[in-house]
């Protein structure tokens, strides 16, 4: 669905912006800071004097947890019709998996709580997200305190099937 690399961006001294805040493209509707899409594949492709400077620090992304392969797409596969023919789960909008890493180094500096935000609003925006799932390891603390800084609540769902993860949720508003 979306997969977004996370880099800190060069400055340009004299403007005190980076080369995106002048990159054509088009900006993402509802977001909660200026987001601009880049539709010119070009502009990634490698060598990119866009991507020069770029420190990579981590990744967010977004997918479709019911065709995404694993434990969720496995119930989605099997037989959860219940009495008559209603779905027993819910539909792929409401079953929108946040994933992320960071480098250890850029760790408790806001970027993985701002990439989430933006990366969830763009979901909402361009693919009709209305819920959002995830998961986290019991013992991930710092894991824990991000989904709950975006709003997101303990589950007691099972769609991951793993005794050691807590399961979240976040409904769309």
């Amino acid at each position: 669905m979306g997969d977004f690399a996370l880099g800190v961006l060069p400055v340009d001294e004299a403007s005190g912006k980076t080369a995106f805040h002048t990159t054509p493209g088009r900006l993402l509707e509802n977001a909660p800071e200026e987001v601009r899409l880049l539709t010119d594949p070009m502009l990634l492709s490698s060598p990119s004097p866009l991507l020069d400077g770029v420190t990579w620090v981590g990744y967010t992304c977004v997918r479709d947890a019911t065709t995404a392969g694993g434990a969720v797409s496995d119930l989605y596969s099997s037989n959860n019709v219940g009495d008559g023919g209603r779905e027993l789960l819910p539909p792929w909008e409401e079953m929108i998996e946040l994933r992320y890493g960071m480098d250890p180094e850029f760790r408790g500096r806001g970027i993985a709580t701002r990439a989430a935000e933006v990366v969830m609003s763009w979901a909402v925006c361009e693919r009709g997200a209305r819920r959002f799932i995830a998961e986290t390891q019991k013992e991930n603390v710092r894991s824990q305190v991000l989904l709950r800084r975006l709003g997101f609540d303990v589950s007691d769902t099972q769609y991951f099937r793993d005794a050691e993860a807590l399961e979240w949720f976040r409904s769309v508003s």
